[in-house]
């Protein structure tokens, strides 16, 4: 037994080294940049990351049981947040004195023989604390596999042993692999292109020969080439399997089951429930699930993120939970299901929910928006704010939170996986619930290939229910989509492709393609241009500043050198939803405005901001244009008649606030509506928006469809 208690800690021991040399170099990497960032914002952005790294070794410390080195990172990370506050400059002296706190460390780490008595006492030899009668019986966990025995040793003479059946091997090897499978789908799906092709020749071909009559080289040449098609094609056939037979054992060998990592997670909510003096217990239902090692990794921290702060945030204290009648020991379930391609994960307590006043009064607090704007601001709204960087309806620092970073980063890791996160105020258990969708793999997927707008959209193949022609008379148009009628069907309500992904709507013939997509039991008809058929691909992650443009997911590589993008069908579905819900989607009206549509220019530098406005202007039945600065806004006014502008604030060449100033001293522009839209959320920016002759200024961070066509609507 005494064995198995010390095989157990110098297993730990071990896992925590490489953790915190981790740590401690991306730390070191860090600091380095601090005296290199230009701007104050620059400088925040490095500090910030290096508080977190602070925090996560600090953690990882404490876990661990070496409590001198936690408390040796706290202070580390306390200097830091007086970079971070603006409160001390990053100078070369303070950097220097920031790795030489972090040499430190590392020389703690390297020399500790072990964790202090204390800690081994808590979490090896002590017994488990008995269950309240009340309580229901937990959720079995994944035992973990015991060590394997060392192997007996050869006898003398003997050939030497095989080597070990496993071996380690780095993410970034197995990375560099999937490369070079991404590289073979597309080659795969050129083979096809270059296949199909050959065989229409050789249809033709055939053709003419019959219609005139074939002379014996032609014959000869006919058959010659039917045989090199039958061969190319079994070939073909041959690659196909061999490549989706690569795939899923490269899938295969980078799964990990998700209970490998729960013991992580058990030592993260009892040393969070023994900081702040909680009695807390953590259940775990997620069966045998597994996930690609790379999202594993980086689905860590976000859950012990969303963990403590159930412990700290969630969950009430003792006394707090007897007045309220509640069992004295909190309780946090986590429960995951595999949906179609996509793990969907649950964390959920059963502590005080979400307070959305305290949410409200936290937004005032800070700034965040004009007063005005956050009262008018509705619940799922205000939620929202809370994976805003900064944001905290907590004033005390404590060792736990305070600190105003953590749920920021829940949303942003998610996102990087091409996953996401949302909030429930009263879950399932009463509190709050914290639910997150990340992929299963980021090897390659199955997907519906088809064509709307000028663009080539992939639809994840486990959202597709079918496709089916429409007559164009059983289209009827209403507010922000359509309703398909079918006869024996119900009716299904339905939204053109391209007024999502932007281009135009194609003229519509006698049919209407469309392709029905489920979610959650819900359906949804999307209209297309054409459907390309079935294929697999790799996504690729959307760079930073197009992440969180809805309805789009990833990107991925064609065959012909041009890049499609890859759906997300919740995000679509959702917003067809709440046009639903809203009282608006399922009204039927006639199709055709009898009224021209008023033409309206959006300005901003930012392709996702541009995108975002024309796509849900063009939605509403506005006539949008876009230009991508102020100097192209104004060309753009100067010569053509608009009815509005939608001007970005921080422009290059000419800003949102030098063009407004312009268009009111201009004769033939001084009656144009300005909206001006920004993340500057001062009271102060908005004005000096209003001041240079904006009449409306709306903050980015809360901006939603409907607050941008309320106010176009309004000026309109």
């Amino acid at each position: 037994m005494i064995a198995m208690k010390d095989a157990a800690i110098s297993h730990l021991i071990r896992i925590f080294r490489e953790e915190a040399a981790e740590l401690l170099d991306h730390l070191a990497d860090a600091f380095s940049r601090l005296t290199k960032a230009g701007s104050l914002e620059q400088i925040k952005a490095v500090a910030h990351e290096c508080m977190r790294l602070a925090h996560n070794l600090k953690g990882a410390a404490a876990s661990a049981g070496f409590e001198e080195i936690a408390r040796r990172a706290h202070g580390l990370e306390d200097e830091i947040a007086k970079v971070a506050k603006g409160k001390t400059g990053p100078t070369d002296a303070l950097v220097t004195d920031l790795l030489s706190i972090a040499d430190d460390l590392r020389r703690m780490i390297v020399d500790a023989g072990g964790p202090s008595a204390a800690a081994v006492q808590k979490e090896v030899a002590a017994p488990p604390a008995p269950k309240p009668a009340s309580e229901p019986p937990r959720v079995a966990e994944r035992p973990q596999a015991p060590d394997a025995p060392e192997p007996p040793k050869p006898a003398a003479g003997s050939p030497a042993p095989a080597a070990a059946s496993t071996i380690r091997i780095t993410a970034e090897r197995l990375d560099r692999i999937m490369a070079h499978v991404e590289e073979l789908f597309a080659i795969q799906s050129q083979e096809h292109a270059h296949l199909a092709s050959l065989r229409r020749l050789f249809d033709r071909l055939g053709g003419e020969n019959s219609s005139g009559g074939a002379g014996r080289g032609e014959a000869a040449l006919a058959a010659a080439l039917e045989e090199y098609l039958r061969t190319a094609e079994t070939q073909g056939a041959a690659l196909d399997r061999l490549v989706a037979d690569f795939a899923e054992a490269l899938k295969a060998l980078r799964m990990i089951p998700i209970s490998s990592v729960v013991p992580a997670w058990q030592r993260a909510v009892r040393d969070a429930s023994r900081a702040v003096g909680k009695p807390v217990r953590l259940d775990v239902s997620l069966g045998d699930l597994e996930l690609d090692k790379a999202v594993l990794d980086l689905l860590q921290d976000p859950v012990i993120h969303l963990l403590r702060n159930s412990v700290d945030h969630g969950i009430e204290s003792p006394e707090e939970r007897a007045r309220k009648g509640k069992a004295p020991l909190g309780r946090i379930e986590m429960t995951g299901e595999i949906q179609g391609s996509s793990v969907h994960l649950a964390i959920s307590d059963d502590g005080r929910g979400l307070d959305v006043e305290a949410l409200r009064k936290a937004a005032q607090a800070r700034n965040l928006d004009l007063e005005n704007a956050v009262e008018n601001l509705e619940d799922h709204e205000l939620i929202d704010l809370i994976f805003i960087p900064g944001f905290s309806t907590r004033t005390e620092v404590t060792s736990i939170s305070g600190r105003g970073f953590g749920l920021d980063v829940v949303r942003e890791a998610l996102e990087k996986l091409g996953g996401k996160v949302g909030v429930v105020p009263q879950g399932r258990l009463g509190g709050a619930s914290f639910e997150m969708e990340v992929p299963l793999s980021i090897l390659s997927s199955r997907g519906l290939l088809v064509d709307a707008g000028g663009a080539i959209a992939a639809i994840p193949i486990d959202a597709v229910e079918r496709t089916l022609d429409a007559d164009i008379e059983a289209v009827v148009a209403s507010v922000g989509g359509a309703i398909v009628h079918r006869e024996g069907e119900g009716p299904l309500p339905m939204i053109w492709l391209s007024d999502i992904i932007g281009g135009g709507r194609k003229a519509p013939g006698k049919k209407v393609r469309i392709v029905v997509v489920t979610r959650g039991g819900r359906r949804l008809g999307l209209a297309v241009d054409d459907v390309r058929g079935e294929s697999e691909f790799v996504t690729r992650r959307l760079p930073w500043n197009l992440s969180r443009v809805k309805g789009i997911s990833g990107a991925i590589a064609l065959a012909d050198g041009r890049v499609g993008i890859v759906l997300d069908v919740a995000d679509i579905m959702e917003d067809a939803g709440r046009l639903q819900r809203s009282g608006r989607g399922g009204e039927e009206r006639p199709a055709a405005p009898t009224a021209p549509r008023a033409r309206i220019l959006v300005a901003d530098d930012s392709l996702t901001a541009r995108t975002l406005h024309r796509n849900t202007l063009l939605a509403a039945g506005y006539d949008v244009t876009t230009a991508a600065d102020g100097a192209e806004a104004l060309r753009l006014l100067e010569k053509g008649s608009f009815a509005l502008l939608v001007s970005d604030v921080e422009m290059p060449v000419l800003d949102g606030l030098e063009l407004t100033r312009r268009i009111r001293a201009s004769e033939k522009l001084r009656s144009l509506p300005v909206i001006l839209v920004s993340r500057r959320s001062r009271s102060s920016d908005v004005e000096n928006g209003l001041s240079a002759g904006a009449d409306e200024y709306i903050i980015k961070g809360v901006l939603d469809q409907d607050k941008l066509l309320e106010t176009v609507a309004r000026r309109l």
